[in-house]
């Protein structure tokens, strides 16, 4: 089943996201089994939400990219996802 996130990075501009993206994403390559990613500016700071296929593809990217990038324990809200359209 499908399983979304949202991350709140209170007092992240565009210039800290992008930073944050670039060291996750070095190449610009897309995840293995990530579905959607979605980032934006808000009030407070950046909001980031991502889809991915599964809890363990989920997993396996915290673990192997996030981990070691200092980013793990990240506070952020997850949810089972009902319906994804295609892009």
């Amino acid at each position: 089943m499908p399983i979304a996130q949202i991350i709140e990075m209170p007092g992240a501009g565009v210039a800290e996201y992008e930073q944050a993206f670039a060291l996750i994403h070095p190449d610009g390559s897309w995840p293995a089994g990530q579905l959607s990613l979605i980032a934006g500016p808000t009030p407070d700071g950046f909001r980031v939400i991502d889809v991915w296929e599964t809890r363990e593809a989920l997993e396996r990217f915290e673990r192997d990219v996030l981990e070691p990038l200092g980013f793990a324990g990240v506070p952020r809200t997850e949810f089972a996802v009902h319906t994804v359209l295609p892009g």
